[in-house]
């Protein structure tokens, strides 16, 4: 067996989180060219949460993918997979994805546009845009319909993570299938989900791009001076995560401060006394329905409202497929929001 898981100190301009506020996110960053992205041009409707002003309403993702990237070259490629070395095809034009990890990364590359399916219950997150969802589903994960599949002729089959080994020949009998590895780092899974298309050159590149625009944003709002937690509510517990998570990770290239009492890692947050998270700014995700739920509960006892971002109305609701991450797309919009953030209490 190998299952296929189908799944970042101002003078303070601090906004009442009464009403509504209209704050900049665009979803930044995966254009062509983001290295003049300002801030002050992004835009976004907020509400709130608990007291939480909630980001990324009416995030912009016109040019959330760029234009499409170029391969390597012009002969077929090999990459190594869960089920070991694939020969690949240099240029695929028709690609079937297994998972909204490699749906990010072919918005990233440019080439989205070449995939022609992917499993039913695959999300679709909106930040790569409206387009997404008019690709065809072949079924779900663990009953791919394999006739309609063979029928949209791809010319590889991409995912990340593990797949049974039985629905690895399956799909090999079809196309090349490459399933890479991307635990660990999502920059490293990356770079091999896009040999997987012929362009690790093209991934490296755009690693590249992403690591020098989120330090240039960083940069403009001065987010060395900024402390900030991000707090990820569960249906009955919260976590602290730390740089070993996506969102985490991504606050470290922006140049975001933890909290000095705050471990690097994810930790468990005792909810009774949560003064570990305090922070000039917090960003709270919630892990469905049931932790919204929970969190609220949290948001409104007495020990939450304490805290002094909390009582300085500096927290902030984000959207969970943004920030819980699959690839540079969504750390693109992580920055975005970022710098939104800042912008609202920092001038």
């Amino acid at each position: 067996m190998f299952a296929l898981r189908g799944r970042p100190r101002h003078r303070r301009r601090f906004v009442s989180s009464a009403g509504v506020l209209l704050l900049v996110v665009v979803a930044a960053g995966c254009s062509a060219d983001t290295s003049s992205d300002d801030p002050s041009t992004i835009e976004v409707t907020t509400t709130n949460i608990a007291g939480a002003a909630v980001l990324g309403i009416e995030r912009d993702t016109t040019d959330a993918c760029p234009a499409p990237s170029t391969p390597d070259s012009d002969q077929p490629g090999v990459v190594g997979g869960a089920a070991g070395p694939v020969e690949v095809p240099a240029d695929p034009g028709r690609i079937l994805v297994l998972d909204t990890t490699s749906l990010d990364a072919m918005c990233a590359l440019g080439i989205w546009e070449r995939v022609v399916g992917l499993p039913d219950g695959v999300a679709r997150p909106e930040y790569l845009g409206t387009g997404i969802s008019d690709i065809p589903t072949m079924g779900p994960l663990d009953g791919l319909d394999l006739g309609r599949i063979a029928e949209v002729r791809p010319d590889v089959i991409i995912g990340s993570g593990a797949i049974d080994e039985a629905l690895y020949r399956e799909l090999s009998a079809i196309a090349p299938t490459a399933v890479v590895r991307v635990e660990g780092s999502w920059q490293a899974g990356f770079l091999e989900l896009g040999a997987a298309t012929g362009r690790r050159d093209a991934s490296l590149a755009a690693l590249d791009r992403y690591r020098a625009d989120a330090l240039d944003a960083g940069n403009r709002v001065i987010a060395r001076n900024t402390l900030a937690s991000v707090v990820e509510f569960a249906p009955d517990s919260a976590r602290l995560l730390g740089t070993d998570s996506f969102a985490g990770g991504v606050l470290a290239d922006i140049g975001v401060r933890r909290p000095s009492i705050a471990p690097t890692d994810t930790v468990d947050v005792d909810t009774v006394d949560p003064r570990v998270v305090d922070a000039d700014l917090i960003w709270i995700i919630f892990d469905g329905d049931a932790g919204k739920t929970f969190g609220e509960s949290v948001m409104r006892s007495t020990p939450w409202l304490d805290l002094g971002a909390v009582s300085d109305n500096r927290t902030f609701a984000v959207d969970p497929q943004v920030w819980t991450g699959y690839g540079p797309t969504a750390a693109r919009a992580i920055v975005a929001d970022v710098v939104g953030s800042i912008d609202i209490y920092a001038s």
